[in-house]
């Protein structure tokens, strides 16, 4: 069984946390938001699949390769699962495919990001981040912390900046970058 926070606690999000077995037994849909690791790769394959309700339907559009294609086609072909909808594929574009076969297999291309709007939003977004960590404001979205909002950020000031000046009193005295 792979654990959903294999290093961590998890935050509190008003969620509750089970494993993989019961979240494939219970789940009406279930979306992946998982990068591609050597953990995740054919995350939902076979196996997990037989665990499934029959009314199941699976949704990604994170990564290709999490889900093993071969045994998603044959679940939905056999009635196991309801259907699916994907925009990520092991291989990209999508070319001659099982998955092709399916009324109720939903493929897109993997747009991502692609859309005009989306890369002047996050380009927006960027700038934005960027002018306010030079303004001295907290960076509002670091890649290692979630989304917190603004007043928690706030609170949390104080300890962020404490945890960045313990990190470059650490890196000087270990005389420069480490690595392990």
């Amino acid at each position: 069984m792979i654990p959903l926070f294999p290093k961590k606690e998890p935050i509190n999000l008003g969620c509750t946390l089970v494993d993989l077995d019961l979240l494939f037994a219970e789940s009406d849909y279930i979306t992946l938001h998982i990068p591609k690791t050597k953990e995740t790769t054919h995350i939902i394959n076979k196996e997990s699949l037989s665990k499934m309700k029959p009314n199941a339907r699976i949704i990604n559009c994170a990564r290709g390769g999490t889900i093993d294609e071969s045994a998603l086609a044959e679940a939905i072909a056999e009635g196991k699962i309801a259907g699916a909808a994907l925009d990520v594929f092991e291989e990209e574009p999508l070319k001659e495919s099982k998955l092709r076969k399916h009324e109720n297999i939903i493929l897109t291309p993997h747009l991502g990001a692609s859309t005009a709007e989306a890369q002047v939003n996050v380009a927006v977004d960027v700038a934005e981040q960027i002018r306010d960590v030079l303004l001295g404001l907290p960076a509002r979205s670091a890649v290692n912390i979630p989304g917190l909002t603004p007043d928690v950020m706030e609170k949390m000031r104080p300890y962020l900046q404490l945890a960045e000046t313990l990190g470059n009193l650490v890196g000087q005295l270990a005389g420069g970058v480490l690595n392990g």
